[in-house]
C-alpha cells in the first residue's frame, strides 16, 4: 500500500470532491487502513432527484425524518453524528448515465458535497467524494491529491 497515499487519505486538509480515471481501489484500501467508512453510490439507474437523495440517505444510513431536499442534505451531511466514523470516502459510479440525463440536479450534488467536504475539513475529519470518470467523460472535477505537503 502507497504510505503516502493512506497519509494524504487520512489528512482532512486534503480531502474534498474530485474526479478519478481509473481504479478507486488504491483509495479505498488506504481510507479502510485509515478508519474511514467507505461508501459507494451507483448513479447510473438512478432517476432524477428523489433518486438521488434516497440512494445518498440510504448508503448514508439518514434518519427517517430526512426531508428529501436539498437544504436537508446538506443539513445531514454536515451532521452525520449517528455515521460514527473517523471519515468518509464515498465513491460514486456511473456519474456519466445521471449527469447525462440530469445535469442540474448532479451539478447541485456536488456542490452540496463540496459543502460537506469544506464543514468536515473545518472539523478535522476527512470527507473524500470521487466521482469516477471514463474514458470519454469527466465529471469536471480536480483529479484528488496523492501527496500533501
Amino acid at each position: 500500500m502507497d504510505e503516502t497515499l493512506s497519509r494524504t487519505v487520512a489528512n482532512p486538509k486534503c480531502s474534498g470532491v474530485y474526479g478519478i480515471t481509473g481504479t478507486t481501489r488504491e483509495f479505498e484500501r488506504s481510507a479502510r487502513a485509515a478508519g474511514l467508512s467507505i461508501i459507494k453510490l451507483d448513479l447510473g439507474r438512478l432517476r432524477g432527484k428523489a433518486g438521488l437523495l434516497n440512494v445518498l440517505a440510504k448508503a448514508l444510513k439518514f434518519p427517517k425524518h430526512f426531508g428529501q431536499n436539498w437544504d436537508a442534505l446538506h443539513d445531514f451531511l454536515t451532521d452525520l453524528e449517528w455515521f460514527d466514523a473517523k471519515g468518509w470516502l464515498v465513491v460514486v459510479a456511473n456519474g456519466k448515465s445521471f449527469a447525462g440525463r440530469h445535469g442540474e440536479h448532479f451539478a447541485t450534488a456536488i456542490q452540496v458535497l463540496r459543502a460537506a467536504a469544506e464543514h468536515w475539513r473545518g472539523q478535522g475529519k476527512p470527507f473524500w467524494v470521487l466521482v469516477e470518470s471514463t474514458k470519454n467523460w469527466s465529471a469536471g472535477l480536480p483529479e484528488p491529491p496523492t501527496s500533501h505537503s
